[in-house]
């Protein structure tokens, strides 16, 4: 399967100059992001029906960046557990 990636650019610094480092962010399907995420199909798409993930829709699948599911992850909104927890 061939796929297709998004390129960034960044600028890290090295002592006084700065020099052009390029990263790619890889696009997944809604079958590479739920193995991803190590979650079920009906929770993967239950958070990008509420906002949580943001995807877009090509023909009939999903597509989602790979940063995009590394910022869901770091946000932690998934855990319902702990935002429970957190309100009490």
């Amino acid at each position: 399967m061939k796929h297709v990636t998004k390129n960034h650019i960044k600028l890290k610094q090295s002592e006084t100059n700065y020099t052009m480092v390029k990263t790619q962010d890889e696009v997944l399907t809604t079958d590479e992001a739920i193995q991803y995420l190590k979650i079920s199909r009906p929770t993967y798409f239950k958070c990008i029906r509420l906002g949580r993930i943001n995807a877009i829709k090509v023909g009939s699948g999903w597509r989602v960046l790979q940063s995009e599911l590394n910022r869901f992850l770091k946000s932690g909104r998934g855990n319902r557990k702990e935002r429970l927890t957190a309100t009490r």
